[in-house]
């Protein structure tokens, strides 16, 4: 549902009959009713986190699952319930949001942020994560690259904003920066595997367009393994990070959300401030109406829950796509040397002067050609006829 959108799926409350492929699409409603029973079925009857083992759903992932369900149908009062659930059992955020993400299942650490994880095991069940997205000089291939547009978003450690108007965070725009910022980039002159990485062009992990190495100036850092793929060997079984599917970040974000749907500002206020604190932020963020709330909350995703899997939902569900993805263009940053270790920084479009498309049919996913030809009782949506 959240893919497609409210899109109507076939509901089977019992195991068809051989041979009858003609059923209708059930609503929207009775989509998100089927779900909603479903994980409230399985949140009443699985055990507390305290009481499963490790990799094992309890009742504070069925609840955690149904709070996001739930956000994506609009049901606020039944997705503020659901999250607070969560909150009422053993569960709370990890002090260092950095070194959250370099856990591992070989070196177990005490972690009640963990809602859903997937746990690697090195030679046993690993990934190539860090194969694909890790800059060149390791041998990977970089395909990923952040925006200027997400880096721009991080504030400063007080709270400010970055502004690249400000003569002294452009003469020095990695300074100063919140600790969220440092956990998940990886920029021009920072430290990564015991070495400095450069981005100017014409270095091993140069800007460049075309691909094989940064089209942005920036690399990711979260999410990859700073011990892995020792110069000179194979990244082959290596990866062995445990990967969120879900946080306790995630939940308290979730309430708030949908606690300030309800008019309730303080207590959605009181959740937001959470995860910041744990940012490192000392003031905590107010907001006199909804709107000023969900500009905070909509910023807190984005950063908190970055290459987690979030951002293109919440901008398609927010009604936020069509002018965020559409017309714009995103952007890099060069730099640029212009001595020992002296850098000056242009912003730069990295579209080729292109701007990018985003349809009102996109909303939600045609109904597949497969399923209309083996269904009479299903027709494509009107706006993908």
């Amino acid at each position: 549902m959240k893919e497609l959108n409210d899109y109507p799926y076939i509901i089977y409350r019992q195991l068809p009959v051989l041979g009858e492929k003609n059923h209708p699409l059930c609503s929207s409603q009775e989509g998100w009713d089927f779900i909603y029973e479903d994980l409230k079925f399985a949140a009443e009857h699985l055990p507390t986190k305290d009481k499963v083992e490790l990799g094992c759903l309890s009742s504070g992932a069925a609840y955690g699952m149904l709070a996001r369900a739930m956000l994506y149908a609009e049901r606020w009062k039944e997705a503020s319930d659901a999250a607070a659930q969560v909150m009422n059992q053993d569960y709370e955020l990890y002090e260092d949001y950095g070194k959250l993400f370099t856990n591992s299942r070989l070196v177990p650490v005490e972690n009640k942020e963990s809602v859903i994880e997937f746990g690697y095991l090195k030679d046993k069940f690993t990934y190539s994560f860090d194969y694909f997205y890790c800059p060149p000089s390791d041998g990977g291939y970089a395909e990923i690259s952040p925006t200027e547009d997400l880096v721009s978003s991080y504030q400063m450690a007080d709270g400010s904003e970055f502004d690249w108007d400000n003569p002294e965070m452009a003469a020095n725009p990695y300074e100063g920066r919140e600790p969220r910022f440092y956990a998940t980039i990886l920029y021009n002159g920072c430290q990564w595997k015991g070495e400095t990485l450069y981005t100017y062009e014409g270095s091993k992990d140069g800007f460049g367009l075309g691909g094989g190495t940064t089209s942005t100036g920036y690399y990711m850092r979260k999410l990859m393994k700073e011990a892995i793929q020792p110069k000179g060997t194979s990244f082959t079984g290596q990866g062995d990070l445990t990967y969120y599917y879900m946080r306790y970040a995630e939940v308290l974000l979730i309430y708030a959300e949908a606690m300030a749907m309800q008019d309730k500002l303080p207590e959605a206020l009181d959740a937001l401030n959470q995860v910041r604190r744990r940012a490192g932020f000392t003031k905590d963020l107010t907001a006199a109406t909804q709107t000023e709330f969900m500009k905070l909350l909509r910023h807190e995703r984005k950063i908190e829950l970055a290459f987690e899997g979030h951002r293109f939902w919440d901008l398609r569900r927010w009604g936020l796509a069509s002018t965020v993805l559409n017309g714009t263009s995103m952007h890099g940053v060069k730099p640029i040397k212009v001595g020992d270790n002296e850098f000056t920084y242009e912003v730069v479009d990295i579209d080729g002067g292109k701007t990018r498309v985003w349809e009102e049919r996109y909303a939600r996913f045609p109904i597949p050609l497969g399923e209309i030809e083996q269904n009479e009782a299903v027709q494509q949506f009107d706006e993908w006829k």
